[in-house]
């Protein structure tokens, strides 16, 4: 009986990431169906959206950091196989984060357990210890599959093993059902919440924040003219509600739709991009679900992995927002006007000819996807 563990961001409501664990939860079962699979998740198998599987377990994360990491050190030991997997695990250079991994790989071999890191990317490796600390993990790991061009780039100069192989995110790997594409009479908008509730205690990010709303405000008015329905889906539970609520108050009720996270799983709000005209998206996940569905889409990138992985595919719908100097764009810049009149022009061009673009992408990225699929066959057998 092979035993393998996955170990990511999964509970902590965030709907990418669960779709994620739910993509190799699917995959891994049909490449070996006696395999059990163990999730390593801040929440309970219920609040997970499992299901009820004999061959799936989930192990809690909990307490401080020490606790943590005893809880997935015993994970590694008890199980044949440890899955590092998918979404942006590395947002930063984090050296704390990076001796972490380094630490599972090396328990691993030594306790002589397969591992591999597979559908990740990296945002940065300048730094010295940073490029030190990748070399030594990549030493230690089965492979290294990336998500996107440039973390392949990125790691492929700095491992010895030439074990890192191009992919695309894990989500790609799971066929979209898209039983609401007749529909197309609503807007769908997943809109983040950009900052924390300690910087919203200033009141230069309550200024910014105020802006933001008046924007998105001002662009659910522009769609309900055009005769649609606006509805909003909360991609980082708890996070994302309150500016969704802040936005959609100035709104006609009538016009607009909420999506209560409790009522659908991550696969059925996957869905829900199928059924839309267009996307507004801010979180990265949103991109690719737009891309998967064929949907036309804006995205309001504040972190270059959005960006990015529409640039590698010739797209340019896109407004970059730098939320806070200290991360991602590491300058603070709002939406300009002249961004949202792109993104007005762009809605009301929509044709065969960006639904097609969307479609080479969606079908590039499957391709793509193919080899982590590869990958990870080879791999549990």
């Amino acid at each position: 009986m092979y035993k393998v563990a996955i170990f990511g961001c999964y509970g902590i409501g965030n709907l990418g990431d669960d779709v994620i664990m739910l993509s190799l939860i699917e995959k891994i079962h049909e490449y070996n169906p006696k395999t059990k699979i163990d999730i390593l998740a801040y929440r309970s198998e219920k609040d997970l959206h499992v299901g009820k599987k004999d061959y799936v377990s989930v192990t809690r994360l909990y307490g401080n950091f020490l606790r943590k990491l005893v809880i997935v050190l015993n994970c590694i030991k008890r199980n044949d196989g440890f899955i590092i997997g998918g979404g942006g695990l590395f947002p930063n250079e984090s050296v704390k984060n990076l001796l972490k991994i380094y630490l599972y790989s090396v328990f691993a071999n030594y306790k002589k357990k397969k591992i591999i890191i597979h559908g990740v990317e990296i945002t940065s490796a300048k730094k010295n210890i940073t490029k030190y600390l990748w070399r030594l993990i990549l030493g230690n790991v089965d492979y290294f599959y990336s998500r996107n061009e440039f973390t392949f780039k990125t790691l492929k100069k700095l491992s010895k093993k030439n074990n890192v192989y191009l992919g695309a995110d894990v989500t790609f790997s799971i066929p979209v059902n898209k039983q609401m594409i007749s529909m197309k009479r609503y807007v769908l908008l997943s809109i983040a919440m950009p900052w924390s509730d300690y910087e919203m205690q200033q009141q230069h990010f309550k200024d910014r924040y105020n802006m933001l709303c008046m924007q998105l405000i001002k662009l659910s008015e522009f769609f309900i003219a055009n005769g649609y329905q606006c509805m909003y889906l909360p991609f980082y539970e708890k996070h994302d509600d309150k500016i969704i609520a802040d936005i959609s108050k100035e709104l006609p009720l009538e016009k607009t739709i909420i999506i209560d996270w409790k009522n659908l799983n991550p696969m059925q709000k996957r869905e829900l991009f199928s059924g839309a005209y267009f996307a507004l998206t801010m979180r990265f996940h949103s991109v690719l679900f737009a891309i998967q569905n064929g949907t036309p889409f804006w995205s309001i990138a504040y972190s270059p992995k959005s960006s990015n992985i529409l640039k590698e595919h010739k797209l340019d719908n896109y407004s970059e927002f730098g939320i806070r100097d200290t991360e991602f764009f590491y300058c603070e810049f709002d939406i300009a006007e002249k961004e949202i009149i792109r993104i007005k022009e762009y809605f009301q061009n929509i044709d065969d000819n960006i639904r097609n673009n969307i479609k080479t992408v969606d079908q590039e990225l499957i391709k793509l996807s193919k080899n982590g699929e590869r990958l990870l066959m080879k791999w549990v057998k």
